[in-house]
């Protein structure tokens, strides 16, 4: 995703991660991240306001659940960090991808052929 409502800058991703709430651990797969957050998605839920753990590239991020939605595979997890904020330099999660950077190539590839 290019941008939130907020206008924070998002990046696609495609990740496993482990995700620990309540001190039990689980594998997820990391599908969104950005600076203060991150999606997962879990074949178990999370309670809403939890404080979970999640690990990727062997850097931990505290977080605290903000949303998740059940659908047919699962659930999406949305989560808000804590004790830092993640950048590329922090961990670069597998398959990251910057639309924004994208878009601006198609842009430019567009004024291209005109």
């Amino acid at each position: 995703m290019n941008a939130d409502e907020s206008g924070v800058k998002r990046f696609l991703c495609s990740d496993l991660a482990i995700l620990s709430v309540d001190g039990e651990a689980r594998y997820v797969n990391l599908e969104e991240i950005w600076r203060t957050g991150a999606v997962v998605e879990s074949e178990e839920d999370a309670p809403m306001g939890a404080c979970v753990a999640l690990r990727s590239c062997g850097i931990t991020l505290k977080a605290d659940v903000e949303r998740v939605e059940e659908h047919e595979y699962g659930y999406r997890i949305e989560i808000r960090f804590r004790n830092r904020e993640w950048t590329p330099e922090l961990f670069k999660p597998a398959h990251l991808t910057d639309l924004t950077a994208i878009g601006a190539k198609a842009r430019v590839r567009g004024a291209e052929e005109v």
